[in-house]
């Protein structure tokens, strides 16, 4: 021939079900959650290298792994509260919800109606992608079914792996970074620290024993939150 081309292949994904647990792969890199179960992922691990804090606590409650927070982040204030007449628990009801599941296109639906706390009815579709550069895509589609507005402040919840004697040597690579660690005795305590998603970079930072992290959100979310569990990895 007269023109030679190099053709460089990335293997497809591939999902596969053992027991309740649904893990999509590709290469080096997969992702799993466990069917009809809370709607949000329970290992992330990215060449090799796991990066979500394993599971704790209240089985019907846990933490760790990657919550997805519906239809709020974080808990109403009382204020909040008396003036959207809603009465949501933190972080909604969607991270402690049954969801439905399809794992042959790795998605994953909460359908939800009207009910007294919460008048609206609508349905969530989480889908994800683990692209040919080795990067993972959280998809979310929320449609409102019902004839009034939905109000909406959802969120992402990853629970990072940090041993608890490392959180100092976090390092931050982008606008505003210095904030986080001058405040790294609030959010080491269990306080909050609040700060901007910085406008044309992604939030990134570098976690001892994983590596650099790179989290790339929807212009939709404008703020991200800092918190750890104090004394505790």
């Amino acid at each position: 021939p007269e023109r030679y081309e190099d053709i460089w292949e990335t293997p497809a994904q591939k999902i596969a079900q053992v027991g309740n647990h649904i893990t999509l792969t590709r290469g080096n890199t997969h992702v799993s959650f466990q069917a009809g179960k809370w709607g949000h992922i329970d290992s992330c691990v990215i060449e090799g290298v796991e990066i979500f804090h394993p599971f704790f606590g209240d089985q019907n409650k846990p933490k760790g792994g990657m919550p997805f927070m519906f239809p709020n982040a974080g808990p109403l204030s009382e204020d909040q509260k008396n003036i959207s007449r809603l009465n949501l628990p933190q972080h909604g009801f969607g991270r402690i919800s049954k969801w439905e599941c399809n794992s042959e296109t790795w998605e994953q639906r909460l359908v939800f109606s009207e009910t007294p706390d919460f008048p609206f009815a609508g349905k969530v579709n989480l889908t994800i992608e683990i692209t040919q550069q080795g990067s993972v895509q959280f998809l979310q589609t929320i449609q409102n079914t019902g004839d009034k507005t939905l109000p909406l402040a959802t969120g992402l919840h990853p629970y990072f792996s940090v041993p608890k004697g490392k959180k100092d040597a976090i390092t931050w690579d982008f606008e505003g970074w210095d904030a986080i660690y001058t405040q790294r005795e609030i959010w080491k305590q269990g306080g909050t620290g609040k700060y901007n998603i910085p406008l044309n970079a992604p939030i990134s930072f570098t976690i001892p024993e994983i590596g650099t992290i790179q989290l790339e959100t929807s212009r939709d979310y404008k703020r991200f939150w800092v918190w750890s569990l104090p004394e505790k990895d």
